[in-house]
Formats: C-alpha cells, structure tokens, sequence
C-alpha cells in the first residue's frame, strides 16, 4: 500500500493528516507500504500501488509494530542517511508503528526543514519484525536570476518588487513562496483598481547551475482598471440615491460625466467600499436616523465587465433630542457645559455630531469639546460618557456623565 499526504508546504500541522488505511499485495522485493506525503500540493489518504483488485490488497496484512532496522535514501545526494534520521527525528533500532504517528511526524519534521520539495516514504523490505524504510526525497531549488517584465516595469520597478517580495539569489523556492507571491503582488495592482491583475512565473534551469537553481522571468498582467457603472440604493425613503452616493460613499464613486464632460475617476477597492458602507451609516446616524443599517449589500460585473453595487437599507425612525443632564460636573457649571455642547431639546439627535461634541476624540487644544475642556484644564484622565437614558416617542434623554 502507498500513503500519499497532500499539502501545503510547511503549513498544515500533523493531526491535519487523515488517513484512510488499505492493504496491497507485496511485490518484486520493495513493499511499498507507506508514502504519507506525495507533493507538496496534497492532503493525507492511502491509495494502493497498482491496479491491484481489493481481493489482491487484503491478501497480505502489513500493518503493525516493526523495528526500524536500517533506512535509505533515493533522489538525493547530498544529505547522509544518519542526517535524514535526525531530520526526521528517527533512530536505527527504535520500534514503529506502521502506519503510525511516528512516521507522520517524521515526514512533517523533513518538510519542516524547508529543504525538500517531495518526501515519500516506503518499506523498501521487511525481514522478520525488522523493516528497511525508504525515503524518496526531491531537493528543493535554490532561486537564481530573477526579473519581473510587465506594462509599467523598468529597472528601478523590477529591482523594488525583487527587494520588497524577498526574492535574492539563493532563497529556497517552496510553494508557499509561489503562492504568496501570486496573492500578494496582484494585491498591490487591485488596491490601485486594477481588479484582474495577476502573474505567471516562467521557470527555467540556471545556466551556471542547472540541477540545484531556477531562473524565474515573473509577468505581470495588471489588466484595465475596472469602473464602477452604478451604484443603487434599496430602502432608502427619506434620502435619495444622488445625497446618498456623494455624502455616504466619499470613495467610491460610480462612472459619470461632470458639467465640463470631464469623466470623473471610478474604481472598485474593496477596503475603501467596507470603509465607505460605514461612512453611509454615519451619515444616517448624524441626520437622526440612528437606527439606521445595511440589510445587504451586493457587488457584481456586468456584460461590460464593470462594476455594479446594490444596497439594501433599513432607515428606522428619525429621533430627535429630548432632555439633556449632566452629572459629575464638580469643575464646571452645567450651563457653561450646556453652551459647549451646542445641542438642545427638539434638536435632530445627530449621534456623530454630538459624540463629537462631548469628546469623543479629546485632547484639542481649542477647547471645542467637553472632554477636551477638562484635560486642558489638568484633568488628563477624566471621563465624558454620552448615554442615552430613555426612549419617548422620537425623542431620546441624554445623560452626559463626567
């Protein structure tokens, strides 16, 4: 039987291995029993070598504690025997179970070292409860010349991405590196509104050392910069579309002529969109709506391959202010605070504004908040606490706790 372990290099930890056990009929001498990781691509399971039937595999039962009488190593020359068993943190004469945690953890120690592109692992003979196991490696490569080509890369460019990626002659090519280069080099691209931006890697032999380096020529495609065609709001009663697209989404901005004809600039950025959906709620927030929230929202390309937004939204009751205390004030009179604070009774109850207002920043020099009244006056570690005591009607009593 073969025992192919399929996985992300140096990722998945050693009870990540599952393994569905099979037995296969021995032949010409090498008993390939075990192989826990095939490539670096693939997750645990046991497959049988051959095509033998099920009947042929439950022939011959070899699982079960062996003696670890010797080990040889194939596919690689230059690390010895005794440095596998240390890698692999095995020793001659030691019992094992087969298959077993032993021999799993072996096989994630030698991925471990970052060194190996393959490890497979077989009973290459069996005498008795004696076995001889087989370790069937792959070298990693060692990285080389490296020159990234693309619309907009000149030296200077390619120099950065090869300083900034990490990417020096000799660094171990593993997949992990292969695939955190294709998620973070396009990234940088798509931040800019280039949504289908990507890179291929081209790998070829290095010319002064061709069994142990690779070349990479690595191609950046950008692609064109994706637009946002419209941006549509659902459930929005009291506040229109046009308020709603160019007081709540300051960043993202859908495509449209200005009175000049000047096309004004759209793109598609997904942390300026998070950002900006929240933006949207503070807008509510400060126009009274305080109840206000995004039941959904849903973005999509469309048969021109731009972009197209849909928002649905809850408005809830527009509040306004009822009566407003303050307590703990000992430093300054409740009608100089009342002054400082700017709102009243009957006032639309604009949250952000009024959180503003009693400090929710603090520390600005020109006394334009309650809090930072206080800590200019020398109580740095006070405390203002906007709290909304009661709700009557569309009205809600604030209580200013200091």
């Amino acid at each position: 039987m073969i025992i192919k372990t399929k996985k992300d290099v140096l990722v998945k930890p050693a009870n990540n291995y599952k393994i569905r056990q099979k037995e296969i009929k021995m032949k010409f001498k090498v008993f390939p029993i075990m192989m826990l990781v095939a490539s670096s691509y693939f997750y645990g399971q046991i497959t049988p070598q051959g095509n033998q039937s099920a009947t042929e595999q439950n022939a011959v039962a070899t699982d079960g504690e062996y003696i670890l009488k010797d080990i040889v190593i194939d596919g690689v020359q230059k690390y010895s025997p005794a440095q596998i068993l240390r890698f692999a943190g095995l020793n001659k004469g030691e019992k094992l179970e087969i298959p077993g945690q032993r021999i799993s953890n072996a096989i994630k120690k030698l991925w471990e070292t970052q060194s190996f592109s393959k490890v497979d692992v077989y009973v290459q003979s069996q005498e008795g409860d004696e076995v001889v196991l087989k370790f069937s490696l792959k070298d990693l490569k060692d990285l080389g010349e490296v020159k990234f080509v693309g619309k907009g890369i000149g030296k200077s460019k390619n120099e950065k991405l090869i300083k900034d990626n990490g990417l020096k002659p000799g660094t171990k090519i593993t997949q992990n590196l292969i695939s955190t280069l294709k998620e973070k080099i396009p990234q940088d691209y798509i931040k800019k509104g280039f949504a289908d931006a990507k890179i291929k890697i081209d790998e070829k032999p290095n010319a002064k050392d061709p069994q142990n380096m690779e070349d990479w020529t690595i191609e950046v495609s950008k692609g064109k910069r994706v637009k946002i065609d419209h941006i549509e709001f659902v459930g929005n009663e009291s506040i229109s579309d046009r308020k709603l697209r160019a007081k709540g989404f300051k960043d993202t901005k859908q495509r449209r002529l200005s009175i000049g004809g000047i096309l004004h600039p759209s793109k598609f950025i997904e942390d300026k969109y998070d950002s900006d959906k929240e933006n949207l709620i503070n807008y509510y927030n400060s126009l009274g709506f305080r109840d206000a929230k995004i039941v959904s929202d849903s973005v999509w390309r469309n048969k021109r391959n731009n972009y197209e937004i849909k928002v649905d939204l809850s408005e809830g009751k527009k509040y306004y202010i009822g009566d407003i205390t303050f307590s703990g004030n000992t430093a300054f009179p409740t009608e100089y605070l009342q002054r400082l604070l700017g709102y009243k009774k009957g006032d639309i109850y604009d949250v952000v504004g009024f959180n503003k207002k009693v400090g929710e920043d603090g520390g600005k020099e020109d006394d334009s908040d309650i809090r930072s009244v206080y800590m200019n006056n020398g109580y740095l570690f006070s405390s203002v606490t906007p709290v909304e005591k009661s709700v009557s009607g569309d009205s809600i009593n604030l209580e200013v706790r200091i």
